[in-house]
């Protein structure tokens, strides 16, 4: 429990310092470079938690969960499991999958996913 309280703690007070820094950035070098207006504290905690989300999307999140942030960690942990023999023949299943889907016709394609199964 002490931990989630640390966690939620250091949290908020990277979002506050961010955000401050943010806002003294924002106002210090863009009015004079572009003429743009100022912007308050609140406003740079928005354009930060809109640049995570069209940018970033929410790596914070999956960090405090404790979860891997390797990408495609479960495949890796599957494929090193698997004897050469295994991963040849999941290999081939995939490949002919993708060369199946890629060389149809655009009128059966077009019928799978009205159907809901591409």
């Amino acid at each position: 429990m002490k931990k989630h309280s640390l966690h939620a703690l250091f949290f908020i007070v990277a979002v506050f310092g961010f955000s401050a820094l943010t806002m003294l950035l924002w106002n210090a070098i863009l009015p004079s470079v572009l003429g743009t207006g100022t912007i308050g504290f609140f406003q740079a905690a928005g354009l930060l938690i809109l640049g995570r989300l069209l940018f970033g999307g929410l790596g914070a999140m999956h960090f405090l969960s404790g979860h891997s942030h390797r990408r495609g960690g479960h495949m890796h942990e599957r494929f090193s499991n698997m004897s050469m023999d295994d991963r040849r023949r999941v290999m081939k299943r995939m490949m002919e999958a993708h060369e199946n889907l890629f060389n149809r016709e655009e009128g059966d394609r077009r019928k799978d996913v009205k159907n809901g199964n591409e």
